[in-house]
C-alpha cells in the first residue's frame, strides 16, 4: 500500500481489515506515515544496557532452540516483553489463504497472548508496512490509520515492527507494544 493511501474512521474495521490495493480505500486526513514516528526513537533517552538479563535471554533461547525448537517462537515473543518492557508482544507471519495473503500472529505474550493464531491483512496493516519497506518501523496510535485495531482487546499507544527474515526475505515481524 502507498503512502498515500488513506483510511478515515468511518470506515467499519471491516471493510479496513479487508481493503487492498484493488479494494476502495476513501480519502481522508490521515496517511500511514503519520503514524509512523521511527525517527524519534533516535530522541529518546537510551537504557542502560543488562548484559546480565540480554545474556540470559540469550542462553535461553538458544536452549530453546537445541531441546524444543517448535517453542523458539515462543520464548522469543515471551523474552521481548520481558527486556522490552512491553506489554503485548508477538510474532506475524505471512500465509496465503484461497482468496488472499494475511498476517497470522503466529505467538503471542502479554495482554495479547490470547489472540495467537488471528490474522490481519497483508495488504492493509502495520506488518505489511514494515515488511514492504523491509525497515524497522515505530507507529503511534496506528488505529488512526487502521481502525480495525480498535476490535482488540486493549488499545495501542505504540507498536514497534522489526522485519522477521527467512533466506533473506522479510515474511513477518517481530513485534512489541504499548498498551498505554
Amino acid at each position: 500500500m502507498s503512502k498515500r493511501e488513506t483510511s478515515t474512521a468511518e470506515e467499519s474495521p471491516r471493510q479496513n481489515a479487508q481493503a487492498s490495493g484493488a479494494m476502495g480505500v476513501s480519502p481522508a486526513s490521515v496517511c500511514v506515515d503519520d503514524v509512523i514516528i521511527t525517527p524519534l526513537l533516535a530522541q529518546r533517552e537510551s537504557h542502560t544496557p543488562d548484559y546480565r538479563a540480554e545474556n540470559e535471554a540469550l542462553t535461553s533461547l538458544a536452549q530453546a532452540m537445541a531441546t524444543a525448537p517448535e517453542t523458539i517462537f515462543q520464548e522469543l515473543v515471551e523474552t521481548a516483553l520481558r527486556l522490552c518492557g512491553a506489554q503485548s508482544a508477538g510474532i506475524s507471519i505471512r500465509e496465503r489463504t484461497t482468496s488472499s495473503s494475511v498476517f497470522r500472529w503466529r505467538a503471542t505474550a502479554g495482554a495479547f497472548a490470547p489472540l495467537v493464531g488471528q490474522t490481519l491483512p497483508r495488504d492493509f496493516s502495520p506488518c505489511g508496512v514494515v515488511v514492504d519497506r523491509d525497515a524497522l518501523q515505530l507507529m503511534s496510535s496506528p488505529v488512526r490509520y487502521y481502525p480495525y485495531i480498535a476490535e482488540l482487546s486493549e488499545p495501542v499507544h505504540e507498536v514497534l515492527l522489526a522485519p522477521f527474515h527467512y533466506r533473506g526475505v522479510p515474511i513477518g515481524t517481530v513485534w512489541v507494544v504499548s498498551h498505554d
